[in-house]
């Protein structure tokens, strides 16, 4: 059964007010799927997510979000559709953790609308979710890198949209919070029918957790597929300049990456256009 396109980009191309950064990408987000985005530093990962929102303009191509241009989307029809967890916000203002979630919930209010009892409900969830709860009273301020991330997560939640980007979510996790910040991803793919793109490097993770990736050098598509068509050794060495060991995870089937320090090296990446 073919799964729903909520998010199409056609020959997406865009920079930073220079040179082009990512060249005619083109892809779809489906819903129920975990799309993982790889590739070196530089690739153009992070700028693939900030011209999916409007927040770098189209140089070229377009951007569909449920099947509408996103160029015709008022900011709020757009906040219905996706949600973003960046890597992280610059915290100038000392909001509370509950007031970061709940402005997840502003875009499907009217003007000055108080929350109402689905509302905190929802919140109160999104907040367990992602495990921070505990923190509600503390300001954004006073967290580490990996409860500010679990906060967006939870503020992505709580908008409830069938779309939602994450730029290296797990980047500042520890190991129990990497696991449980991609099995609510998946939750919500499976169980909620929400569609995902995730920006990643570790490749053990996308491997386990993503239906399909692509592969970014360059800001140019290189590879796409399922983890088994992506990471192997002859599609992996030529953008990174490692042999990679793959076998098989033995709990999921999936493939994992097994490093041999011996076998590595040093090598610059090759000049690929």
């Amino acid at each position: 059964m073919k799964k729903e396109s909520i998010c199409r980009a056609e020959q997406m191309t865009a920079g930073y007010q220079g040179p082009a950064v990512i060249h005619e990408v083109s892809f779809d987000i489906r819903s129920g799927e975990i799309l993982g985005i790889l590739g070196p530093n530089g690739a153009g990962k992070s700028t693939i997510i900030r011209t999916l929102t409007g927040l770098l303009p189209l140089e070229k191509g377009s951007v569909l979000l449920a099947g509408r241009d996103r160029k015709n989307l008022k900011e709020k029809e757009q906040a219905r559709i996706l949600a973003v967890v960046p890597q992280s916000i610059n915290t100038f203002f000392s909001y509370t953790v509950r007031q970061m979630v709940e402005m997840g919930r502003y875009p499907l209010l009217g003007p000055l609308n108080p929350l109402k009892s689905d509302d905190i409900r929802i919140i109160e969830k999104s907040m367990k979710t992602a495990d921070v709860h505990d923190l509600s009273d503390r300001t954004v301020d006073q967290l580490s890198g990996g409860e500010l991330q679990r906060v967006l997560l939870a503020r992505a939640l709580a908008q409830d949209t069938p779309l939602i980007l994450l730029d290296e979510p797990t980047s500042h996790q520890d190991l129990r919070h990497q696991i449980l910040m991609f099995n609510t991803i998946r939750e919500q793919c499976r169980h909620h029918g929400k569609g995902v793109l995730c920006i990643l490097h570790d490749m053990n993770l996308a491997a386990e957790y993503c239906d399909r990736l692509i592969l970014l050098h360059h800001g140019r598509i290189v590879a796409s597929g399922t983890p088994e068509e992506i990471i192997r050794n002859d599609v992996i060495r030529p953008l990174y300049g490692q042999e990679i060991d793959v076998r098989l995870n033995p709990h999921s089937g999936a493939p994992m990456i097994v490093f041999n320090r011996k076998q590595s090296n040093n090598s610059p990446l090759e000049n690929q256009p």
